[in-house]
This record gives C-alpha cells, structure tokens and sequence, in this order.
C-alpha cells in the first residue's frame, strides 16, 4: 500500500519507487501480491492478490515505474480497507507492508478498521515528515512492525529488515523475571518482538539488584530462554538513565500521575511548562522594551518537493571560507544559521533565495 498524496512529492515518493522495486525483486514465487496506491481516492493494481511469477511481476514494475504523487490527499483508510477486502488465498497469511510519510487525520479511526482483521501491518515511514507516532501505533496495533527512512538513506536494509520479519512468526508471551522484585516496570514492546528487534526493559526497585535477569518468549511452536548477569548500582532521580525510564513510564498513567512523575523528574512534556532565564550583567540588560521578531516556518528538508537533502551539516561551518568550501559554488551562506537541502539540481546556477527556496 503506497502513499501517493502530494505531501510524498519530491524525496519520499522517489524513496517509494525504490523500494516497491526492491520489494518486487524479493517475492518468492509462491508468494501472492497486489499493489495498492492512494491519495483522495486509491486505486489497486489487480482485483485479486497475483502469485508472484514473472508475468505479474513484470507487469507490476512497469506500473510502479511510472509512480509519483499525485493523487491528491491522503485518505488511508478506505485504502487499507479495499486492500484488506482483496485478501489472498484462504490458506495464506495476510501481511500489508505500507508505504507513507504518515501525514494523516483521525489515527485511532484508521487502527480501528484495520486492527479488526487478521492483517499484520508492516510500515514504512519515509522523507524527513514522517508521523511516527501513527506509524508506530498502527504496526504495533495489528502485531506487525515500523522502519523510518530518513532522505537519501539507502532503503534495501530496511526493506530486508521488513521481509524477514513478515516471514517469520512473530514472538509471543514475552515474560521478564528478576532477581528482587520491582515496584514498577515498563518495556518498549508489550506482546509481540521479532528476530533482530531491540528490547527495552526499564524497572524500579527499593532494593540493590544483583543476580541474574531473564527473557523468555515463544517463537513458533519454541520455547526459547535468554539471561544475563546484572548488578545494578542505586541511582538518583536526576540520573539521565532514570530520566529516561520515567519518560518511557508515563506514557501508562493517567494525566494527574503523568503530571507529577514528570515534575519529579524534570521532564519536559504536556503536562508540565519549563521556563528558562538567563541573568545579564547590568552592562548587558536591555534599555528599552523588546521588539517582536517574525521568524519563518521551517519545512522539513524535502517535504512536498520542496527540496531534496544533500548535506546535514550547518552552513555557519562555512562561513568566512573560500568558495571551495562552499558545497554550492557561487552562493554565500554566510549570513544563514539554518541547515540547507538543495533544492535544485542546478543549484549552482542560482542567484538568489526567498525563505530557504530557491527560486
């Protein structure tokens, strides 16, 4: 399922064209597949899941070769639901891999008409404006898993990535055992892991840890077993490890809990204000009254084809070199502290700049 709304424009949809390539080149010949694109409206490649030979697969890259973003908005949810009506074979497992920049409405609408079917969303985010949070929830919703691609990262790892977890069952009754017992615990991933994921587990204790913790899951029809030797030290609210913990904890409490817990530990978020205030020498401290500064939205590099990235670094590091210091011959970025993505291919013919685009 491809996103092909006008937000893809430009980094993202060309990242998209790559992949689904990718993607082709990687079907097993008892695979079944279909190709689903949308923006206002969406539209599917065939009316029935194809099995993955040559002649189907031919046919789907000369489709997709001509892919860009131009179906308008980004209505996601009657193209997952037209792509979950066209299922393959009875005896087949159901995966949807999801292709989008997440720029959306309504998210707990749309993980509702999926989650309610035996579909697994794997998805991938792609360009610099990605939604993670809808991207996030809505694979870990339906027991799939997400990859962001960031502009100009080469995609075929993560796509290697999403194809083997597809193929792979995914890990059940995940269970974490300690030495002591915890007044509170919390891990990145509740009920589903797959081979090669990162699990983060984070627990508080009223007593010093030592002794062995341990992972155990189902993987299959496999019971497996994993421990590892700790001992832990007692460490202080204001230590970034707990900081961290807490940031992770909150997320399961109510907003009065929330509330508190990030002011204990000075975290700034929704439920709390964080003022700053820097103190002048007298010789220093304004004389007058301060004057109101209008400062340009920044888009992210590449959104909407508004540029395409080529360097992360900021242009203050180029200034007062010489001009073959300058990544973009011929322009003076010496007066910008923002970070540039060119927005031209021919950037060097340029002679001017209205608000980072070039005109």
């Amino acid at each position: 399922v491809v996103d092909c709304s006008g937000s893809m424009t430009g980094d993202s949809i060309a990242q998209a064209r790559k992949a689904i390539e990718e993607i082709l080149q990687t079907l097993d010949s008892e695979d079944y597949f279909n190709i689903t694109l949308f923006g206002s409206g969406h539209k599917l490649l065939f009316r029935k899941p194809k099995q993955a030979t040559g002649k189907y697969i031919k046919q789907a890259i000369k489709f997709v070769s001509g892919l860009n973003a131009d179906m308008g908005g980004t209505e996601i949810q009657s193209a997952l639901a037209s792509t979950i009506r066209s299922e393959g074979p009875a005896n087949y497992a159901n995966h949807i891999l999801l292709i989008t920049d997440g720029e959306v409405y309504d998210h707990d609408r749309i993980i509702k008409t999926v989650k309610g079917h035996d579909h697994r969303v794997f998805a991938i985010g792609v360009g610099s404006s990605v939604s993670e949070a809808f991207i996030e929830q809505l694979s870990s919703a339906t027991g799939g898993a997400s990859e962001f691609v960031s502009p100009r990262e080469n995609m075929a790892e993560r796509i290697v990535n999403q194809f083997n977890r597809i193929k792979q069952p995914p890990v059940g009754d995940i269970q974490v055992s300690w030495p002591v017992k915890t007044t509170r615990e919390y891990r990145t991933i509740e009920d589903h892991l797959f081979l090669n994921d990162t699990l983060h587990v984070m627990a508080w204790f009223d007593e010093p840890v030592s002794g062995d913790v341990s992972l155990s899951f189902k993987l299959g029809n496999t019971f497996m077993h994993q421990s590892i030797h700790v001992d832990a030290k007692r460490v202080e609210e204001s230590d970034v490890i707990s900081r961290v913990g807490a940031g992770h904890w909150l997320k399961t409490l109510d907003e009065d809990q929330a509330a508190k817990l990030a002011e204990d530990y000075q975290l700034v978020t929704e439920h709390t204000s964080c003022v700053l205030t820097k103190v002048r020498a007298e010789e220093q401290k304004a004389q007058g009254l301060p004057k109101l500064k209008k400062i340009d939205h920044m888009l992210s590099a590449g959104w909407g084809g508004s540029g395409s990235v080529m360097y992360s670094m900021s242009v203050s590091d180029f200034d007062g070199g010489s001009d073959d210091d300058i990544p973009f011959g011929g322009v003076d970025f010496s007066s910008y502290d923002r970070s540039v993505s060119q927005v031209s291919e021919k950037i060097s013919n340029a002679n001017r700049y209205v608000d980072g685009a070039h005109e």
